[in-house]
């Protein structure tokens, strides 16, 4: 949703500004920002950043991963409901249904799956603790691929060499880490999560937003330096 309503305001509406997404948002945003000329932005989790970064330069939209959508030319907060009727503007304008125009935009920035795992902790403080130390200490490897950046704007995210990612985060109100991936495949997306969960030391996995792993136990295999 996200990437569609930038596309028809950059494309349709012919607005511009820059792009603003917090850390655990879909790459392709950044993907379809750049083709479309237009500076994108990285900032920590939590609407609050987005909103600050609203009030202080020219951006055109600002999303993050729990579907948070603000429109800056409206005010600087999230509008489910502006941002359903510019959906439906965007259907009517383009003669498209979301199936359509969703397979579409994966023609534009290629296909891109996405899950979060909520995995709970007995010790919150030595969860952040150590994925603080994963940043610092990042893995050569990881999942079978060469980590190629670390981005330590709010937890441990992994760039790696095929264009996928995965990322940890303690939360910061409950004992919980969060554990994100994106990939081109969904199988790969599964194992990314895996094979963070391994270097994060967490076990017990709460929720999934795909539904495609069970709440309880993780059976992890060691997640050594080479990945």
């Amino acid at each position: 949703v996200f990437a569609l309503l930038l596309l028809h305001l950059a494309e349709n509406r012919g607005m511009k500004g820059e792009v603003v997404k917090t850390v655990s948002t879909s790459s392709m945003i950044d993907k379809l920002a750049e083709s479309l000329g237009l500076p994108c932005r990285e900032v920590p989790i939590g609407f609050k950043n987005i909103c600050a970064r609203m009030l202080a330069h020219d951006v055109l939209l600002g999303g993050e991963e729990s579907g948070g959508i603000g429109v800056s030319a409206h005010m600087p907060e999230r509008d489910g409901i502006l941002c359903a009727l510019l959906f439906l503007e965007l259907m009517a304008t383009a003669h498209r249904r979301p199936s359509r125009l969703l397979a579409e935009l994966e023609r534009r920035v290629g296909p891109h799956h996405f899950d979060r795992w909520d995995c709970e902790v007995d010790d919150a403080d030595a969860a952040r603790e150590r994925i603080r130390a994963l940043a610092d200490e990042a893995p050569d490897r990881l999942a079978g691929q060469p980590v190629r950046e670390v981005n330590a704007l709010d937890g441990a995210k992994f760039l790696l060499g095929d264009g996928s990612w995965v990322m940890a985060r303690a939360s910061g109100t409950e004992p919980i880490v969060r554990l994100y991936a994106e990939a081109s495949d969904p199988g790969r997306v599964q194992e990314l999560l895996r094979a963070v969960a391994g270097l994060a030391g967490v076990r017990r996995v709460h929720g999934s937003i795909s539904g495609r792993h069970p709440r309880g136990e993780l059976e992890l295999q060691e997640a050594g330096r080479g990945g």
